[in-house]
């Protein structure tokens, strides 16, 4: 939890557009965003301040999205390890599970762009008890999904039977 301004995370771009800051991808707002309307490869970068146990991300893209773009982290920015890379993003909302880490930065590459350009309006970091499973993977897009999209079981609303009275 944020609790003063000490504890907002630092954040930095490798390019930005007019008011288009970095730092709007951690401020609680979709409306807003961070985008750079730069061709080539981009990079935003994430210094949480202090040491971190995380279990994955929620990116949400804007209209310009990279079809493919890694996600690094590093507890003292000098070595960096990826943890989730994908080649083929249709934009939206993302949700890269990895495995748990502790990590002070984060770094996201944006390599290629759908467009021109990338926009980004939040991210937001998974707790450590949000790792990859491919359950938990479903019942988060469940909660973001009409009922009726996934199983009962999914939304956790599955309603059992056992059947008795039967000779076997």
């Amino acid at each position: 939890k944020i609790k003063g301004e000490e504890d907002y995370p630092i954040i930095k771009a490798s390019s930005y557009k007019d008011e288009k800051l970095p730092s709007n991808i951690m401020d609680g707002d979709l409306k807003s965003f961070w985008a750079t309307d730069k061709s080539g490869p981009q990079s935003i970068v994430i210094d949480l301040r202090k040491q971190k146990t995380i279990g994955g991300f929620q990116l949400n893209w804007g209209k310009n999205y990279p079809v493919n773009y890694e996600i690094l982290t590093s507890p003292s920015k000098n070595n960096w390890q990826k943890v989730y890379e994908t080649e083929n993003s249709n934009g939206g909302t993302d949700f890269a599970y990895i495995n748990k880490t502790r990590t002070r930065y984060i770094k996201i590459i944006a390599k290629k762009s759908n467009n021109k350009g990338f926009s980004l309006s939040e991210l937001t970091l998974k707790g450590a008890d949000e790792q990859a499973t491919p359950q938990k993977y479903y019942e988060v897009l469940a909660e973001e999904s009409p009922a009726g999209y996934f199983p009962k079981w999914v939304y956790k609303k599955q309603i059992f039977w056992t059947i008795t009275g039967l000779e076997g």
